[in-house]
């Protein structure tokens, strides 16, 4: 008892030690002393940090210097996590905010933000650290790709500083490395979890049961060619290597080989389905410890990782309950972002800081959310059935909040409408007498003001203002502020 209690101390006075939001001004602070030239260089394009990097690394100079920085900064990086990590993690989990917890990626992509769309509805998004993730790689890439990677993740990071630094009641947006990136014995972890996940997505691929990994490996050691693979394969639909690739299988297998020998993997087919098969169930189990740890749903950007994650939790891995509806909303707002409504993934940060700040965001999740989690609960799997579902509250919001302007409109244009038949026989003089206050100019339309079935004159000024702060009280509503970026 009195260990326990000690415990709860200690814990409490890591958390004190330093804030989520101090931790990540350090951090900003770190990435801004190394890309900030390069941030404000490619400040106002269209350049996707993918672009950039891939530009840069056409210059041998450019690669020699990222990679001499790289070699700086990631370990002055792990020295500055080895003393931020706990406290910031524990102030994140013990937060009772919804959080997000990203994976199935290094980092977002850089081509748009994340936060656009999964920012309307969660109020902490947790990234993981890409510098940190991608120590191994680092290590093992040719200079060229490591310096790519390097210049990449300092810009994508970038992006998210406004976020990060807001100054809101819980932090929007944090940026930390992930147990597995600081813990080597977390694999083991993460390898043990994943283990039924990846002999149940071997059996759905071969149609055969695996007793353990060994009986795998020895199967997928016969496995020397393609056509050893084809002979076997039953259900070539799970063999997933990239939704974006659309070769035949064979070319796709091929490509896959040239993939992994970058990472030191001898490129054999045999090596290539138990990479798809463990290391794919290994990146779904991590983000759902991840997340678990942080008392968080998980986040899934990358269409490929979503795949093998939803097959992971066919496979019977489970969400926790109290984040399921979580996770649901936050793949069809991602979801919702293809689809017609693409402004969602646009939304600028400002915007969902301004809206954090007004307070208006509990609205935007109540309407986003509606019928959702009856859905999930349903059917836990039906994340087509939720996504739909999401568009539809959105499509209806906007036409509810649509009615709500248009009804001003026509509550003006009646007013308007309503005076113009008197005002033509008061004139003009009477009523700018009556808006600017200078009566004196109204005398000579005295009687028809006092006889004419028609407001009156002088109370033209509080109508007017009546209307003009309803416009005013519509456009900074929650659901204002949230559709004022459809285009």
């Amino acid at each position: 008892m009195a260990l326990g209690v000690a415990s709860m101390v200690w814990r409490e006075e890591t958390k004190q030690s330093l804030s989520v939001q101090d931790a990540q001004a350090y951090y900003f602070e770190a990435i801004e002393n190394k890309f900030g030239d390069l941030i404000k260089m490619v400040s106002g394009t269209d350049l996707t940090p993918d672009q950039v990097a891939e530009g840069l690394v056409r210059d041998d100079e450019m690669v020699a210097q990222g990679v001499k920085i790289a070699r700086d900064f990631v370990p002055a990086l792990t020295e500055f996590w080895k003393e931020a990590h706990d406290p910031v993690s524990y102030n994140l989990t013990d937060s009772d905010a919804a959080k997000g917890v990203f994976g199935g990626d290094l980092f977002p992509l850089g081509s748009k933000s994340i936060a656009s769309t999964c920012g309307l509805y969660l109020d902490t998004i947790i990234l993981a650290d890409p510098f940190m993730n991608s120590k191994v790689p680092f290590d093992h890439l040719p200079d060229r790709e490591a310096a790519k990677y390097f210049f990449k993740h300092g810009l994508n990071v970038s992006k998210y500083r406004d976020l990060a630094l807001a100054e809101t009641d819980v932090p929007m947006l944090a940026i930390i490395p992930f147990e597995s990136a600081i813990n080597p014995d977390h694999r083991n972890v993460v390898a043990e979890a994943s283990l039924p996940d990846c002999l149940a997505h071997a059996k759905r691929l071969f149609s055969r049961d695996f007793a353990d990994l060994d009986e795998l490996a020895e199967f997928c050691g016969g496995l020397e060619t393609f056509d050893d693979l084809s002979t076997h394969l039953k259900d070539p639909k799970r063999l997933l290597f990239d939704t974006t690739w659309t070769d035949p299988l064979d070319v796709q297998v091929g490509k896959a080989l040239a993939e992994i020998a970058q990472y030191g993997v001898p490129p054999t087919v045999g090596n290539l389905i138990l990479n798809q098969c463990f290391g794919r169930m290994m990146q779904a189990n991590d983000v759902l410890l991840k997340s678990n740890s942080l008392r968080g749903a998980p986040l899934i950007e990358a269409p490929t990782s979503w795949a093998y994650f939803n097959w992971m939790l066919e496979y019977g891995s489970k969400v926790a309950e109290e984040e399921k509806l979580s996770l649901h909303m936050t793949h069809g707002l991602q979801y919702a972002g293809q689809t017609d409504l693409q402004w969602l993934g646009k939304i600028p940060h400002q915007a969902l800081i301004e809206m954090r700040q007004k307070g208006a965001l509990d609205e935007v999740r109540s309407a986003l959310q509606h019928g959702v989690l009856d859905i999930a609960q349903a059917n836990g799997g039906a994340f087509f059935r939720t996504a739909d579902k999401v568009v539809d509250n959105i499509e209806e919001a906007y036409r509810q909040h649509r009615k709500m302007i248009d009804d001003l409109a026509q509550k003006k244009w009646e007013f308007w409408g309503h005076d113009i038949g008197s005002w033509l026989v008061t004139g003009s003089i009477g009523v700018a007498a009556a808006l600017f206050a200078q009566p004196g100019l109204a005398l000579g339309a005295l009687a028809a003001d006092q006889l004419l079935d028609a407001p009156k004159l002088r109370d033209l000024p509080r109508k007017f203002v009546e209307v003009r702060d309803g416009q005013k009280r519509l456009a900074n509503s929650p659901l204002g502020l949230f559709f004022a970026h459809r285009h």
